[in-house]
């Protein structure tokens, strides 16, 4: 059963979307994530913060995005993200 990934994730600037190398981090992170699912990845802002952004996306099971958090692809990406932002909220959906 499919499910459906949603984070949140708070900038500590909010001109983060302003810093080409952030844009390119958020790229990367879009890019080699729906490779690896098979699924498109969505980023969305929040309408009450400009810090805040949302990733949405689909994993085949909760066990394939585990492979993915622990991949050492998504370890370089974290570890590139860490000084930029933090992931305040973590959910998965079961929904269609």
């Amino acid at each position: 059963m499919t499910i459906t990934e949603f984070a949140e994730l708070q900038f500590h600037s909010a001109d983060f979307l302003s810093q080409p190398s952030l844009r390119d981090l958020l790229l990367r992170l879009r890019t080699n994530q729906s490779a690896w699912s098979g699924f498109p990845v969505y980023f969305y802002t929040a309408k009450n913060s400009e810090k805040v952004i949302y990733l949405i996306s689909g994993w085949q099971s909760v066990p394939a995005h585990e492979e993915w958090i622990a991949s050492d692809e998504n370890q370089t990406l974290l570890k590139l993200f860490e000084p930029h932002v933090q992931i305040t909220d973590f959910v998965h959906l079961d929904v269609e």
